[in-house]
Order: structure tokens, then sequence, then C-alpha cells
């Protein structure tokens, strides 16, 4: 029995060290732009690898223009045309475990005061739209706010999408600094794991 409870407790973290899913190019560095300090991606550009971009298209924006939060670029969601989205299928997924996705947004300097800007964020089971703040904007300053929500793989391959909810602004939410990881099995969980297949082993014993 003492070796099945320990199979029961490596079976239980191994779950944890089964996942190799990973975001591509999630600080937006895979395509430098420089030396332009911004550039507008429409859809179905192949500018930005790892992402499909939709809507009316995106902006790239350098740190030579604005501050990434991570590296030298970073993703407006509002191209001057209008609002896009850019999404990818996220690989490697173990069904039934929960992962965090994590991300740093902002606002975009350039939207006027008291703009109400919002973009969405979804994956597998989660969907939610994120309000950013334009209240306390200062021209040139990126006010970069950290991110994550949680969701519950039910496919071994997810659509991430982040998607503009501006209204008539030529700029936007600003997202940079996108990453993934799997959300550890609490330790008692992992000894209820345990012990639950202890006491099968005993009543099958018994029998």
């Amino acid at each position: 029995m003492k070796r099945l409870l320990l199979a029961c407790v490596l079976c239980s973290l191994g779950a944890g060290v089964a996942s190799a899913a990973t975001i591509t190019n999630g600080s937006f560095e895979a395509e430098d732009i420089s030396p332009d300090s911004w550039r507008i991606l429409g859809a179905g550009s192949p500018g930005l690898p790892g992402w499909i971009i939709g809507g009316d298209g995106v902006d790239v924006k350098h740190s030579a223009y604005y501050p990434a939060s991570d590296g030298n670029q970073s993703i407006d969601l509002v191209a001057s045309s209008g609002s896009g989205d850019i999404r990818q299928v996220v690989n490697g997924l173990s069904v039934g475990s929960t992962y965090r996705i994590s991300f740093d947004y902002a606002a975009n300097p350039a939207v006027r005061r008291g703009v109400v800007i919002r973009f969405a964020a979804s994956i597998g089971n989660f969907r939610d739209a994120i309000t950013v703040g334009t209240n306390t904007l200062t021209r040139g300053v990126v006010n970069w706010t950290p991110a994550s929500f949680d969701f519950t793989a039910g496919n071994t391959s997810e659509r991430l999408r982040f998607a503009s909810r501006a209204s008539g602004s030529a700029s936007g939410a600003m997202i940079d600094n996108v990453s993934i990881s799997l959300v550890p099995v609490p330790a008692a969980g992992i000894l209820l794991l345990a012990g639950l297949g202890g006491l099968a082993a005993m009543r099958r014993r018994k029998s």
C-alpha cells in the first residue's frame, strides 16, 4: 500500500510537470519594427508572428514611442482605422488542469482623458471585459497594470483572444508581456488524492 500511496503522490505531482503550454511571442518582440516607432498591422498581416490579427487591425508600439512593459514592443488593440483583435491557439494543455494567463495592460497615453476604453480577454471557459482608466493619463507616460485570470482547460488546445471594445477612439488599450502558467494543485489536494487511493486499495484487500 505504501508503494500505491507513493505512486498516487507522484502522479499528482507529475500532472503539473506534464503540461508544456506556452504563449508564442507574448511580448511581441519576434519582428523588430525599428527604426519605426510604431507600425499598423491590418487584419491577416503576418507581421505579428504567433498571432492572428483580426478586426480593423492593431498597432505595434516601440519603446522609442511609448515604453513597453517587457522588452521593446507592445500592442495597441486599436489601429488608426478602428478596433482590432489578436488571437492564437495555445497547445499542450492538460484537460481538467487550471492555468493562469498573465499580462500587462494600459491605456494609450494619446487617448483623451475620460474616454471609456475597454477590451475583452477570452480563452476556454473564461470570458471577461476590462475597463482601462483614462482619468489620470499623462502624455507620453504609459501606466502599465499587471493582470491575470485562471481557466480550466476543456481541450488540449484553446484559443486565446484579446479584442478591443473601444468607442470611437483612434487609440485604445495596450497589452504586453502575455504568458501562461499551470496553477499548481494545493498540497492538501495531493494528499487527499493519495488518501483516496489508499482507501480504495484497503477496500479491495477486504473484499
